[in-house]
């Protein structure tokens, strides 16, 4: 890692990046209302919020609106897929399209790549649409786990608003947010960005942030700037220039003073990293259950 001094303030213990996930921690699920949410997607959500950075700055989360739109006979999108709303698709998960993963999964669908509903005759989805995946062999017993809550191959049972309180969670975030995720162009054909080798870079050196980092990805920049390389992180194909032109555009939030490479850690490849840590919750989780 390279390294310059640099004052900083300490890290509240509040703050997930602090938390023994990257150590050593068991996976538990805590309850939001009616709604049991897992560890993993928990400390996620607790990301976000105000933050007091090593400069003593006070920084404040802008959340706007997202579109809500109905595809077809189902809800939860953000509107077919263009230049304005391409990154959202990229970036952030889409119950439309996560609801519509689950129905494909217990329906007989064979295994394969499956034609997204928002699949149109010049854009094909890729699996850079977050919640989008080939099917696998799937097990009945697994099926079953969605059968019971009510969801079938062609009905996903909308809650209201509200449903969950996110005003319950932490309104102090992570300085996470403030760490800095730039992807190596893969050189594997056809490699996701965002699975490659990842430079992480930020105004602090705490090594655990760098980590922390590399699994929330809060500031991930899209690299491939040609139609060629733009496969690596566009959600659909062929690939739109303007898509490529405004890639970065929800990266440029933070003031440019928290993108100096203070620190940098050596490139990391990005899934390892995180099957390793959905490895650790797995088998903390299962050394709790054996010891009760």
């Amino acid at each position: 890692m390279q390294q310059q001094t640099v004052q900083q303030l300490a890290i509240p213990q509040h703050d997930p990046a602090k938390n023994s996930i990257f150590a050593s921690t068991s996976m538990s699920l805590q309850e939001v209302n009616l709604f049991s949410i897992p560890e993993p997607i928990l400390l996620q959500l607790q990301v976000f919020g105000s933050i007091q950075t090593i400069t003593g700055e006070r920084l404040y989360p802008w959340f706007p609106k997202l579109p809500t739109y109905q595809i077809g006979e189902y809800g939860g999108f953000y509107g077919p897929v263009t230049t304005d709303n391409h990154n959202l698709y990229e970036e952030l998960p889409c119950l439309g399209v996560l609801s519509e993963a689950v129905r494909r999964s217990i329906s007989d669908t064979p295994p394969g790549p499956y034609a997204s509903s928002l699949n149109t005759d010049e854009l094909t989805m890729t699996e850079n649409l977050l919640g989008y995946l080939p099917l696998g062999i799937r097990d009945n017993e697994a099926k079953d786990i969605a059968f019971n809550a009510g969801i079938k191959a062609d009905s996903f049972p909308c809650y209201p608003y509200n449903t969950v309180n996110f005003n319950d969670l932490a309104k102090e975030g992570s300085v996470i947010q403030t760490i800095m995720v730039h992807p190596v162009p893969p050189k594997i054909r056809g490699q996701q960005e965002k699975h490659g080798n990842l430079e992480v870079t930020s105004l602090m050196g705490e090594q655990f942030l760098f980590t922390a980092g590399i699994v929330f990805c809060t500031q991930l920049w899209k690299k491939g700037s040609t139609k060629m390389s733009a496969k690596s992180w566009s959600c659909a194909i062929p690939v739109n220039r303007t898509w490529i032109t405004n890639r970065n555009e929800r990266r440029n939030t933070l003031p440019l003073q928290y993108r100096q490479e203070v620190f940098r850690l050596t490139s990391e490849f990005g899934q390892s990293y995180r099957t390793q840590i959905i490895k650790v919750f797995m088998m903390k989780k299962r050394n709790a259950t054996q010891q009760h």
